[in-house]
């Protein structure tokens, strides 16, 4: 299933750039969501930021998905490729506990517009499990959307207060 979501933002794409990776707006953002987000590796390839994360939901995963998983918390792996000069991220999720039977991965891009910019999150979500794949699919792309909203409200009240 498809993600494709826009987003503008009341800055220009450097500004926005600087404060998403911020620590400080980091911790806020994971507070606000009530995600524990531990850094797992970070290293630089080719000139481009490598760093995997390890992402712990509070809020307990609907009965549907956490009988498919075998546990009532989301729990995933998160993947980063950060070109800063494109103001790209591409990123790949991974969930151990299903190996090969859900794949996520798209991009997270900063484009200019005049002088603001907007995110473009792009993606693919594909769930093999018999009978409930495409549920759990539809589940994925609305959680994703419903965070990508906010995190974008929460970037716009950030901007607003600097």
């Amino acid at each position: 299933m498809r993600l494709e979501l826009t987003h503008p933002l009341p800055a220009n794409t450097d500004s926005v750039w600087q404060l998403v990776f911020s620590d400080e707006f980091s911790v806020a953002l994971d507070q606000r969501t009530g995600v524990r987000r531990e850094r797992v590796s970070d290293e630089v390839k080719d000139g481009k930021q490598h760093t995997s994360f390890r992402i712990v939901h509070s809020e307990p995963l609907p009965k549907m998905a956490a009988k498919a998983m075998g546990t009532d918390t989301l729990v995933y792996f998160q993947d980063q490729v950060i070109d800063e000069p494109s103001k790209t991220v591409h990123w790949r999720v991974r969930l151990p506990s299903l190996g090969s039977k859900v794949q996520a991965s798209g991009t997270y891009r900063l484009e200019p517009i005049s002088d603001r910019c907007q995110r473009v999150v792009s993606g693919d979500i594909s769930v093999r499990i018999p009978l409930i794949g495409s549920r759990v699919e539809k589940e994925i792309v609305k959680k994703l959307s419903a965070s990508y909203d906010d995190s974008a409200k929460f970037i716009r009240h950030w901007l607003s207060k600097s």
